[in-house]
């Protein structure tokens, strides 16, 4: 079942204001009341938000992975810190 881009957005614009409301600590039938909606409605479209907030935190720590797994692969290619050899002019006599 195909869903209108007209309808996607009034669904993300809907999920939208769940979170604000939800984040400022509204209980789930006065956001239900607010805006116009069942409760049982908040209750999917907040399933789906923390799915999404979930997967974007996935998402997060796989590039904060990725990036960590970088910078390591560029230090074992220089070597420890303080094992790099010293330039003819900063050797001592």
């Amino acid at each position: 079942m195909s869903v209108k881009p007209a309808r996607k957005l009034e669904i993300v614009q809907r999920r939208q204001r769940v979170a604000e409301l939800y984040l400022q600590g509204w209980q789930q039938d006065a956001i239900a009341k607010e805006l116009a909606i069942r409760q049982p409605m908040v209750s999917e479209d907040l399933a789906k938000i923390r799915q999404a907030w979930r997967e974007s935190a996935i998402r997060d720590f796989d590039a904060a992975r990725d990036l960590e797994l970088a910078r390591t692969a560029s230090n074992v290619k220089r070597g420890p810190p303080g094992n790099a050899r010293s330039s003819p002019a900063n050797q001592r006599p």
